[in-house]
Order: C-alpha cells, then sequence, then structure tokens
C-alpha cells in the first residue's frame, strides 16, 4: 500500500510511480523484472528528479538482475 498525500507527509509534492513487473499471482521472469529496473532508470535520466526504487522478491539468485540493479545503481553514482 501506498500513502502519498497532498498536504501531509515529509513528500508532499512527491510523484509516485508504480511499475508492475510480476502478474497479479506474484508471479513472472527475472527478465520481467530487469525490464521494470530498466523502465524506472530510463525515468529517472528523462527528468533526474531525486528518486527511491524499492523490490519486495523472492526466488532464486540471479546473477542478470544482480548485474542490472548494480549497474543502474552504478550509473546514479551511488557505491
Amino acid at each position: 500500500m501506498l500513502f502519498r498525500s497532498a498536504t501531509y507527509g515529509v513528500a508532499t509534492s512527491a510523484t509516485v510511480v508504480a511499475i508492475k513487473a510480476l502478474s497479479d499471482s506474484g508471479s513472472g521472469s527475472y527478465s520481467d523484472i530487469i525490464s521494470g529496473v530498466n523502465y524506472a532508470y530510463n525515468k529517472f535520466l528523462s527528468n533526474r528528479a531525486p528518486s527511491i526504487a524499492t523490490m519486495s522478491l523472492g526466488g532464486a539468485k540471479s546473477a542478470a538482475l544482480d548485474t542490472a540493479v548494480s549497474k543502474v545503481s552504478t550509473n546514479c553514482g551511488l557505491p
């Protein structure tokens, strides 16, 4: 559940963008998740606004997903 308000909270001018990479049942492929990561990164590049990305995932380790997240993090200036 996301909460954003124009009146209350610490980020009253925040824009929330939901990116759905998995099905309603929570299943999908790592390539779908990587596409979501890339979409979020490209959205950031288009406006350069301070941004937060959050994911809650379960499943086996994926080198491809780790690489995608690391690449985006590095390109955004994160250590």
